[in-house]
């Protein structure tokens, strides 16, 4: 008996220590006795049981675009882990990469319907970038006095004594594979103190988000909007902020791609018996792409960001976000950061531009860039052009924008390549292709959906969480919000430094401790 009570004191006091690095005071978040305290213990124990469940699952390559035999040992384990729960579980082949759906059996009419979104796919890796032996070799590591990562043998996850500022290494640790088994961690410690969900639970587990949402995973939900038919839609993908408090946001941006083309002679031509004659499009294009931001980065194309507007509301939220620019730069290694809006925040708000590719040389017979080798004056030159889009900047708008402001100078844009007579008669020719999807906004942290995920967030950490309008990223679930009509949330549960997407991605073990604990509450609270 007395060993039981040692280990319950020691998870309740690991939790509390994992929920305060949240920038949350401890008395705030553990309380002393009473239901609160019953929840924060099983959460604790549940999150510290799961941990060689997150392990096993780490441990199988996910990167989607590769490997469908991979995403099927994905799915095999996914579906396993949710029956182990209760849960019934549906699998759709998708073409050798199975979508999953779960639900908790026993749905009650009276109370609402909540279908929770995470994907199981992962980035593409390098392997010899990771600092350690494999992307899908998990590791333990924690941070030394000098700001090195110092690998821990992994058996000391499985230990008494965790420290929450531990962190796991491995592809899709923060996104999505810890959120995904911070969910069934939380469902563990429901069943452990012995209670019911307040709502109607609905899980949908996506293998191709990482590849675009693809057309598989839009015709799944295009199928079945009766089974996934609930009353509103939670995401758990994406970092929180630097202070890694709890962040909830209502809207995320799209992606659009712009290829702008300029013309320079009729075909790549000597540079040394046609330098200073022939006008090189590497350098037009250059100084084109150059001339769309200023140097504090604000787009400066005429009506970029003329249809965005920030209401009254939406204006004191973003006012009251919290002050990371000292954090962010220190980290990002940045001395100043670009003037788009008052904070990140605010940024966020706004669409991007921006240049990820610069390619000269001729054109092939289908129109495709053969890249130019040896001294020669390319004959055209090509701009891959990134845009992160808001709800109020679709393609169409975007297509006007950047047509008005070429023209504006000096190029005469063309359908194709340019005739014979279009290359006598204009000095400047350019051609423009604009593609893509704008973003999508939801309700907001007042509407039933976002009160209840704060409400039950409140009663988790003792403060309100932080809001952030629009999330940064794009996400593939557009075809989901539009197909079933519902109201979304982004409850990010990752630390806000996991570097997804990129090589050592990690999950600190604080938010994957806290994030068993919200999802726990967020289960336990009904939607109003």
């Amino acid at each position: 008996m007395r060993e039981r009570v040692t280990r319950a004191a020691r998870l309740l006091r690991i939790a509390a220590i994992a929920v305060s690095t949240l920038a949350v005071s401890s008395a705030q978040v553990s309380r002393s006795g009473g239901e609160g305290a019953a929840l924060d213990a099983a959460a604790a124990n549940a999150a510290a049981a799961t941990y060689r469940e997150l392990i096993d699952l780490l441990s199988i390559p996910n990167v989607s675009v590769m490997s469908a035999p991979d995403m099927q040992r994905n799915a095999a384990f996914l579906d396993a882990a949710f029956q182990k729960r209760g849960f019934k579980t549906t699998l759709w082949p998708n073409n050798g990469r199975p979508v999953i759906f779960a639900e908790l059996p026993n749905a009650n009419p009276a109370r609402k319907t909540v279908l929770f979104y995470m994907h199981m796919d992962g980035q593409p890796v390098v392997a010899s970038e990771w600092d350690q032996h494999g992307p899908f070799e998990p590791a333990l590591k924690r941070k030394t006095a000098d700001g090195d990562w110092q690998t821990l043998p992994l058996d000391r996850l499985f230990g008494p004594d965790v420290d929450p500022e531990w962190r796991i290494f491995a592809r899709s640790a923060g996104d999505d594979k810890g959120p995904i088994v911070m969910f069934l961690a939380a469902v563990d410690a429901m069943r452990a103190i012995g209670r019911e969900p307040a709502i109607n639970v609905k899980v949908i587990l996506d293998p191709e988000e990482e590849s675009g949402g693809a057309r598989g995973f839009r015709s799944f939900i295009a199928e079945r909007q009766a089974l996934l038919a609930s009353d509103g839609l939670v995401v758990f993908d994406g970092p929180q902020g630097e202070d890694n408090r709890p962040l909830f946001s209502f809207g995320f941006r799209g992606g659009a791609t712009v290829q702008l083309t300029v013309f320079g002679p009729r075909s790549e031509v000597h540079s040394g018996n046609y330098g200073n004659y022939a006008p090189n499009p590497m350098q037009r294009l250059a100084r084109l792409v150059g001339s769309m931001k200023d140097d504090d980065g604000r787009v400066t194309i005429p009506g970029f960001y003329d249809a965005v507007t920030i209401d009254a509301d939406t204006s004191r939220l973003l006012a009251a976000a919290p002050d990371e620019e000292a954090a962010l730069n220190e980290r990002l290694g940045i001395a100043a950061r670009e003037k788009v809006g008052r904070n990140l925040r605010e940024a966020l708000m706004y669409p991007t531009l921006t240049l990820t590719r610069m390619v000269g040389g001729s054109l092939d017979k289908d129109g495709t860039v053969v890249p130019f080798a040896g001294a020669v004056i390319p004959a055209v030159a090509v701009a891959t052009i990134a845009i992160r889009t808001v709800p109020e900047t679709p393609a169409v708008y975007l297509r006007d924008v950047f047509t008005k402001y070429i023209a504006s100078q000096g190029y005469q844009l063309v359908a194709g390549q340019p005739t014979d007579d279009e290359r006598r008669r204009f000095r400047h020719l350019a051609a423009l292709a604009v593609s893509g999807n704008p973003g999508v906004r939801s309700g907001g942290p007042s509407d039933p959906l976002g009160a209840w995920l704060r409400r039950a967030s409140r009663k988790a950490f003792g403060a309100d969480a932080n809001v952030a309008p629009m999330l940064g990223a794009s996400l593939p679930i557009d075809a989901a919000i539009q197909a079933l009509n519902v109201p979304f949330v982004i409850a990010p549960l990752a630390n806000g430094d996991d570097n997804q997407h990129a090589a050592n991605e990690n999950l600190r073990l604080g938010n994957y401790l806290a994030g068993v604990k919200s999802i726990l509450y967020d289960l336990l609270e009904p939607v109003e």
